[in-house]
């Protein structure tokens, strides 16, 4: 009887827990010194990470790449942003993520305030899924 009654709680609970939330793709300034356009004379490094992974993706113990991703290549500045969108496994598996097409399509909308900038070129550091969505791009 117990473990019946366990079984109906987690049934319950995990798709409680997973069910889709307004959890858009979110575009996170790390460092930006070209806060208006043209910013043609910057280049810009954007970091996205792969399935199940998040800004800890970038992380190596204590260092942080786009944190420490270096302000200056030559003599141009480099700013630096983050994307981030829901890709827990586990959701996945319930099919409870966004599908691939819609997180490219919000990706491309969020990097709008990007391309708007016209950066003099755009760079991307990405991981596993995260190359799919920025070769979609």
């Amino acid at each position: 009887m117990r473990l019946s009654v366990l079984a109906a709680i987690i049934a319950w609970l995990v798709p409680q827990i997973c069910v889709a939330q307004p959890n858009p793709v979110t575009l996170e300034k790390i460092r930006v010194s070209c806060t208006t356009a043209p910013c043609s004379g910057n280049d810009t490094v954007v970091f996205v990470h792969g399935i199940n992974g998040s800004a800890e993706t970038f992380q190596n113990g204590t260092f942080d790449w786009p944190l420490g991703f270096p302000p200056t290549i030559g003599n141009r500045a480099v700013d630096v942003y983050r994307v981030d969108y829901r890709s827990s496994l586990l959701s996945w598996a319930q099919g409870r993520n966004p599908l691939f097409d819609d997180v490219v399509d919000k990706v491309v909308e969020k990097l709008s305030e990007i391309r708007t900038k016209e950066y003099r070129s755009i760079g991307f550091i990405a991981h596993s899924l995260g190359g799919n969505i920025v070769a979609s791009y």
